[in-house]
């Protein structure tokens, strides 16, 4: 298993770190809990553009 911390910063936006002095690498991950599930009927398509937007 991954050894990792979790917290939540004061905006809401929760963070997981995981420390590997094995290599000297830095890689950073965002994940945003929307898609096209969270769209209206009437707005469909945003989720793909905004995902190329990022």
């Amino acid at each position: 298993m991954v050894d990792f911390e979790r917290f939540k910063l004061d905006n809401g936006l929760t963070v997981l770190v995981h420390q590997d002095k094995t290599t000297p690498v830095v890689a950073m991950n965002i994940i945003y809990k929307v898609g096209s599930r969270d769209e209206s009927p009437d707005k469909t398509g945003f989720a793909h553009l905004f995902e190329h937007l990022m």
